[in-house]
């Protein structure tokens, strides 16, 4: 009993994570709007890491690879903002999660 009341509850949340919150078609697993809502959290306490790491960093090569790290990190969320605003439905990129600044 306690094991069908479980999966109710379960399909009950798939159905309104897919519908969206208005119940609408809504930015359901596989549209940017999704990802880029998944994305934004991670991406944010990345670049705060980062930078309490710059803080305590004395080595300038270290200290320039996490300025130019942050900024490239930074960069990125305007544009997943804008996609959760926007509730974009359109395919997504097939995962979550953000863009790594190259290796030098």
């Amino acid at each position: 009993m306690i094991w069908g009341l479980i999966g109710a509850v379960i399909g009950l949340i798939v159905v309104f994570v897919m519908r969206g919150s208005r119940g609408g078609r809504g930015m359901g697993p596989g549209t940017r709007g999704w990802e880029a809502q998944l994305t934004l959290d991670p991406l944010r306490q990345t670049i705060a890491a980062r930078k309490a790491e710059l803080r305590m960093v004395t080595d300038e090569k270290r200290r320039d690879r996490l300025s130019r790290e942050i900024a490239f990190l930074e960069q990125q969320v305007p544009a997943l903002e804008a996609l959760v605003a926007a509730k974009d439905t359109s395919p997504g990129r097939g995962y979550i999660g953000f863009d790594n600044l190259p290796a030098d």
